[in-house]
């Protein structure tokens, strides 16, 4: 289905969905002009990877043999932080989607929690599922005190409303008018 035809689909009249496309022309870029673009943009940052990786060989050449192993060893470092960062990410979301909450729930947050220490990853996540749990489990007591208040109570058949009392009342009538047959049956008169 084509941008137009959705829109006629949304709106319900063919002449306004036409006039909205025309208007949108000047807010969108045609798909061919788009995937030109993006193979542009993609080849130039091949380019730029190739030259920031010549660059680097240069730089670590004209090193000498302990500035070597000390950027190596930054390096290596660089790539463990980033290991435990993604490890703690995958736990946080682990621990949120178990507590219950989607990603839309979470996604701003997130990276504001994870840390590189996996065990204060944990802690932050669970305080702030703590923290929504409850928040949750107001909400849902509000919502059930509000239509509990809120719902009428129900009537009897006449429009009046029903009391306990009324009900005994009621039953002691009816059963003021019974009568019991040899088998010990209650039989109302």
């Amino acid at each position: 289905m084509g941008l137009l035809e959705k829109i006629i689909e949304i709106i319900g009249d063919e002449d306004k969905a036409k006039e909205v496309v025309s208007n949108l022309g000047q807010f969108m870029i045609p798909k061919d002009q788009y995937n030109k673009k993006v193979q542009e943009l993609s080849s130039l940052k091949e380019e730029l990877g190739a030259k920031n990786e010549e660059l680097e060989s240069i730089r670590v050449s004209s090193m000498s043999e302990q500035e070597k192993l000390k950027h190596e060893f930054d390096k290596a470092n660089q790539l463990k932080s980033e290991f435990l960062r993604k490890t703690a990410r995958l736990e946080a979301e682990t621990l949120f989607v178990q507590a219950g909450l989607n990603q839309e729930s979470y996604n701003d947050i997130i990276d504001g929690l994870v840390h590189e220490d996996l065990e204060q990853t944990k802690k932050m996540v669970g305080g702030v599922i703590s923290v929504l749990t409850k928040e949750r489990e107001k909400a849902i007591a509000t919502t059930k005190e509000d239509v509990i208040n809120t719902t009428p109570k129900p009537n009897n058949a006449d429009g009046i409303e029903t009391k306990p009392v009324q009900v005994k009342n009621s039953f002691n009538q009816v059963m003021s008018h019974k009568s019991s047959d040899t088998k010990g049956n209650i039989k109302l008169l």
